[in-house]
């Protein structure tokens, strides 16, 4: 392989030199920026060799995200004459659970919500057995998501690597300020109840499946879009199932939004080093943005440690064009600026609101503004995972609903579920309920805490408005009671049944609050069908214990349920674009020191500085680390 630059080309001639490379049994490294078309790239060349005589099956296309193969296999699926028996496209994972699946079939993943929950759980067991006396870390700390997610972080980075208990406890001798002696104790105890269970976390499947993946069939050609994404085990797994046929790795050294484990350039290294005689391509920088963003790109890039990969930057260019902005002293003219600019957009450019997208750092910003523009009058849908269902209010009622059928009544609990979307009781129809079971004798000369524990017991004989929507809900209570196992999906479905679907549809039309209040409650429903649906098949221990996992869950479920469909504008972290495209965007929220957020990840267990240490790229773990 030669070591001077190659020269950028553009996407037809790239998709060509592959072509001819892969023909020939050559692996291919393809590098573009941003909006060089990368994902057109990848699509144009499994079209061309599908239409060369290959089988669908022949073409194994490899995505980091779930969200990113759903997308990819339906356009394949789009520009293919031929029928496919498998998967056009899918995730790294899900590719690794195929392969462990068919030496472990019992195996089970280890979700993310039920990772950290175990987390949780061993740090309890830790402090009642005083342990964390050693750990030299602040109590108040123990019971923080955070600091459940720094462990996880942690676990990652030890399986990843191979490294034990024992390996950690060498280190933590030679740097004694390290804080790692709560993975000392936890590791071992984290190993051993996923074996117990015969589960495997999202770090041990890549593993594991690494070591079984000569017994799994090997595809012709391997595509890999946004490698840039993908963790040095990852790369291990795709390198050792390329065996005998081509690769073709796709990528962006400069930009990651998942690879904070290691440095997002890694792919390069790896592929330089491992794939001796591969082609290196690299797609034309010169972008379809309008001028100013293109010269405002090439600004930032400039700043980016290279990776050993120059020419696929953006070019400064001669003309100078200057990007527009706007600085505001508070969120209200920063919302009216912002919303005018969308409805201008819409107005004067004749573009649909799903052309748009308005990117922030969190979610809680995401919220914000969601609430800032459905109040100005602009339809907006939040993409990708929302908050844990748990606390999302149409899930979180189905979810309590679950808690009254199968763990009793308390009173609190019923007068959450008379407000809730399925019984639908406002303030002022509560109080005229509760007048009229006052004149019920079973309820006479009760308490409002008594009366509530004792609702659902029966129906009420009644002919009110507010007592026959609470007697449908009783009945259903009575019902669930006394049938036998019950699944899931078929839990969730009987609840929701409850709900004024209808009139749910009629409110989510707007582009009110009101609006969006509406779209969020259906869309978490969706997520909450999705989430029965995989517990029935990965699980299937019924409704009982499909109410207490999700409730248990403190971060949100992975889901790539359908949201609405509506014309809206996007608002999304940076994580979730991958891939996707849109002719405005908006970065509201820019604020030194907040966003771009420089704050080191991991700052407590040092994960990303073992990490980094374990790479060979610093002689000392704790110490600072270049992350983005």
């Amino acid at each position: 392989m030669t070591n001077s630059p190659p020269s950028a080309i553009d996407r037809s001639s790239a998709v060509s030199l592959a072509m001819e490379a892969v023909t020939a049994s050559r692996d291919c490294l393809v590098l573009g920026a941003p909006g060089t078309g990368k994902t057109e790239f990848v699509l144009d060349l499994v079209s061309q060799l599908e239409s060369g005589g290959l089988e669908p099956t022949d073409v194994l296309v490899l995505t980091p995200q779930r969200s990113q193969a759903s997308n990819l296999r339906d356009r394949l699926a789009l520009g293919s004459n031929q029928v496919s028996t498998g998967p056009r496209a899918r995730s790294l994972t899900s590719l690794a659970f195929e392969i462990l699946k068919g030496q472990i079939p019992d195996v089970r993943l280890l979700s993310g919500p039920a990772q950290q929950q175990l987390i949780s759980e061993l740090v309890i067991e830790a402090e009642k057995e005083s342990k964390a006396r050693n750990w030299g870390i602040d109590p108040q700390a123990f019971a923080l998501s955070g600091f459940h997610a720094e462990l996880r972080d942690l676990f990652t980075v030890l399986v990843e690597n191979h490294v034990s208990a024992e390996d950690l406890s060498e280190f933590q001798t030679k740097w004694p300020s390290g804080a790692w002696q709560v993975a000392i104790d936890l590791f071992p105890k984290y190993l051993e109840r996923l074996k117990d269970t015969n589960q495997v976390d999202a770090a041990q499947l890549i593993v594991q499946a690494t070591r079984h993946v000569n017994k799994f069939p090997k595809p012709k050609i391997i595509v890999v879009e946004d490698a840039q994404d993908l963790s040095l085990t990852g790369l291990w797994l795709v390198s050792k199932l390329q065996s005998g046929g081509a690769l073709v790795i796709v990528g962006d050294p400069d930009v990651a939004t998942l690879g904070f484990r290691s440095a997002a350039g890694m792919f390069v290294d790896f592929f330089r080093k491992n794939q001796a005689g591969g082609l290196e391509i690299t797609l034309d920088p010169l972008l379809c943005q309008p001028a100013a963003v293109q010269q405002l790109m090439a600004r930032i890039v400039q700043r980016i440690p290279t990776s050993l990969a120059l020419n696929h930057r953006p070019k400064t260019q001669e003309a100078k064009a200057e990007a527009e902005f706007a600085v505001f002293d508070n969120r209200i003219s920063e919302a009216d600026f912002l919303a005018g600019q969308l409805r201008a957009a819409r107005v004067r450019d004749s573009l649909n609101w799903s052309d748009m997208a308005v990117i922030a750092r969190t979610r809680v910003q995401l919220d914000q503004l969601a609430g800032d523009l459905a109040s100005r009058s602009i339809p907006v849908r939040i993409l990708g995972s929302q908050s844990p269902l748990r606390e999302q209010p149409a899930a979180r009622a189905v979810l309590d609903f679950g808690q009254l059928v199968f763990q009793g009544s308390d009173h609190q609990l019923v007068l959450e579920l008379l407000g809730s979307r399925l019984v639908g009781l406002n303030a002022i129809q509560q109080r005229r309920l509760f007048r009229q079971l006052a004149q019920e004798e079973r309820f006479q000369n009760q308490t409002r805490s008594r009366l509530l524990e004792g609702l659902f017991e029966e129906p009420v004989e009644l002919d009110t408005p507010e007592v026959r929507s609470l007697n449908r809900a009783i009945d259903l209570v009575v019902r669930l009671r006394n049938l036998g196992q019950l699944s899931a999906y078929e839990f969730v479905s009987l609840v929701w049944g409850l709900a004024p679907i209808k009139r749910l549809q009629e409110l989510a039309a707007g582009t009110s609050e009101v609006a969006l209040a509406a779209n969020r409650d259906l869309d978490s429903i969706v997520e909450l069908f999705a989430v029965a649906v995989r517990f029935d098949q990965q699980i299937g221990s019924g409704a009982r214990e499909f109410v207490q996992e999700i409730m248990l869950a403190p971060v949100a479920q992975d889901s790539l349920a359908t949201v609405a469909s509506r014309q809206a504008v996007v608002l999304a972290t940076p994580s979730q674009l991958a891939g996707r495209q849109f002719e405005l965007v908006a970065l509201p929220r820019l604020q030194e020191g907040i966003w771009p957020n420089l704050k080191p990840r991991n700052s407590m267990l040092a994960a990303a500085g073992l990490q980094t240490y374990l790479l060979g790229r610093t002689d000392n773990p704790l110490g600072p680390t270049r992350a983005e």
